[in-house]
């Protein structure tokens, strides 16, 4: 009996050993909201604009947002608590926004008549106030993709005011003290698309699904990676499960790819979405994806960040069918962590405890 004692201890301390990811329920947004922007700023996560009412599906092609909001909200995720900020100088939703050197820029997106917006707006953290750039981005489209390296800003693809779907990669350089919209062209992606996602890493910049408006039926599942020291882009290997308004970002040196949407049929779809709730992450040391744990509720056109070693989502639109609406608007905010800093936060992992007690059952069934 010691030795089958002794080998289930082994495991039981393998079993402590496994590293994991754990969904946690965070407080709350005080607006819900979708089809908005979430911004790492130092020890907070800025959430601005959005669409903040239920959608309205009664339309024969498409469901539409009727209320746009301009209202903007602070999240320390140390603290899980929530700071309203100085509100945007318009409201705009389906729009871009980067911290470059504590000035936030928000660019690009719709207003509620479904127009495109061409003021750039910035958002200084230090005075805490916006200013409006003199200089407009006539160039802007909507649910385009951005990121930074260094102080660049790079935007991609996108719609146009009559939803084609763009390959267009244009780079800004933002001055710190006198901030300038100044556009650049650089080299197209492969393919054109809205609604995709981006993330830098170790300066390259990776662009990952969206819809093209060859077949809006069907999300891509495409990743581009652009090198901005040779200004070109390569692909690499496309995700396991296709999607558009996704989330990602990354941790551990993984890239991770957060929910998103899909269509109801692959061709000949209807008007409606579908949610998806599947994590998967990429290694670059390896080239490949792997399934991980999936969203605890089914959201889409929900905002992403990732802050420290956490990834975070914000609200978004809900799948189940109400009243007069098919997308509910929702404020959930959800922590994705490790089991092991969930363990030194809160003293507790419930994962760990789980397999302690299957194990110490075993052990006393030998008895």
């Amino acid at each position: 009996m010691g030795s089958r004692c002794f080998i289930l201890l082994v495991l039981l301390l393998v079993a402590i050993s496994v590293d994991g990811f754990t969904w946690i329920t965070k407080e709350p947004m005080p607006t819900k909201r979708s089809d908005m922007t979430a911004v790492v700023a130092g020890d907070k996560i800025i959430v601005a604009g959005g669409c903040d009412r239920d959608q309205d599906c009664s339309g024969p092609d498409y469901c539409i947002c009727t209320s746009v909001t301009d209202k903007v909200e602070a999240f320390y995720p140390e603290m899980n608590t929530w700071e309203t900020l100085a509100r945007m100088p318009v409201p705009r939703y389906r729009h871009a926004a980067v911290n470059v050197d504590q000035k936030m820029f928000v660019f690009g997106g719709r207003d509620v008549a479904d127009n495109i917006i061409t003021q750039v707006d910035v958002y200084d953290l230090r005075t805490r106030t916006w200013l409006t750039l003199v200089n407009e981005w006539f160039s802007a489209t909507s649910d385009l993709t951005a990121t930074v390296v260094g102080m660049n800003i790079y935007a991609m693809g996108g719609y146009t005011l009559s939803y084609q779907t763009l390959n267009t990669t244009f780079v800004m350089t933002a001055n710190d003290r006198d901030p300038i919209w100044n556009e650049q062209i650089a080299a197209p992606m492969h393919y054109t698309k809205g609604d995709a996602c981006s993330v830098t890493n170790n300066g390259l910049v990776y662009v990952i699904g969206g819809f093209n408006d060859q077949n809006f039926c069907e999300p891509l599942s495409s990743v581009e990676v652009y090198n901005p020291a040779n200004n070109s882009w390569v692909s690499i290997a496309p995700l396991d499960t296709p999607r558009g308004d996704l989330g990602c970002g990354e941790l551990f040196g993984k890239l991770h790819v957060i929910g998103g949407e899909t269509k109801d049929a692959p061709v000949n779809c209807s008007k409606y979405s579908v949610a998806i709730d599947h994590v998967e992450s990429f290694d670059p040391a390896t080239s490949s994806w792997t399934e991980e744990k999936p969203i605890p509720s089914v959201n889409f056109r929900s905002a992403s960040a990732s802050y420290k070693n956490s990834f975070f989502i914000f609200g978004g639109q809900g799948q189940s069918i109400s009243i007069g609406s098919l997308y509910p608007v929702q404020n959930t905010v959800y922590e994705y962590v490790h089991d092991e800093l969930q363990s030194e936060g809160n003293g507790v992992n419930p994962t760990q405890v789980t397999i302690l007690l299957l194990l110490l059952l075993s052990i006393a069934n030998y008895r």
